[in-house]
């Protein structure tokens, strides 16, 4: 197994992640995530440094979720 450092991550959402809107600090992951239905995924966001709060709603295209659905089974 080989060692990757951290500055080698490829990821550009792990490299730059999205800014908080009221402080500018970086947000890493959502709060918490619930599944809506098979193709929607609301995240609630809250910033570590300021407390600011925020809802996002992903939806996926049908070809995403059957992928999902057979990553899952």
């Amino acid at each position: 197994m080989r060692y990757h450092p951290v500055d080698a991550i490829t990821n550009p959402v792990l490299r730059n992640p999205n800014p908080c809107a009221q402080c500018g600090e970086p947000l890493i992951a959502a709060r918490w995530s619930e599944h809506l239905s098979e193709r929607c995924i609301r995240h609630v966001w809250e910033c570590d440094a300021c407390g600011y709060q925020f809802e996002t709603t992903v939806y996926l295209s049908a070809d995403k979720a059957a992928q999902r659905r057979r990553k899952a089974a």
